[in-house]
């Protein structure tokens, strides 16, 4: 019984981690749709670290069908939204 109640604690915080990250998440999607513009996750801000040496996901939400080009030090990549406004670009 006391390796469960020293668990429980430690289960719950991560569940409450995952439900804000996915609020998160879904009210990023409902403002991109509000907006009806290209829209960066919000994940991506200035000054954050990008890992050396992978390919780069950068993704977000623009109009069904849109051309979204992305530009990070230099480097251009292009993406097109699918039906459902949803796009990623690779770096």
């Amino acid at each position: 019984m006391r390796l469960i109640s020293r668990k429980l604690p430690r289960l719950i915080r991560r569940l409450l981690i995952l439900v804000f990250f996915l609020a998160a998440c879904w009210i990023d999607l409902v403002s991109a749709v509000a907006q009806d513009k290209p829209f960066l996750h919000s994940l991506f801000t200035d000054h954050m670290v990008l890992q050396r040496g992978i390919n780069v996901p950068v993704w977000g939400w623009a109009s069904p069908g849109d051309k979204v080009n992305v530009s990070i030090a230099g480097q251009t990549a292009t993406a097109i939204a699918d039906d459902d406004g949803r796009w990623m670009a690779k770096f």
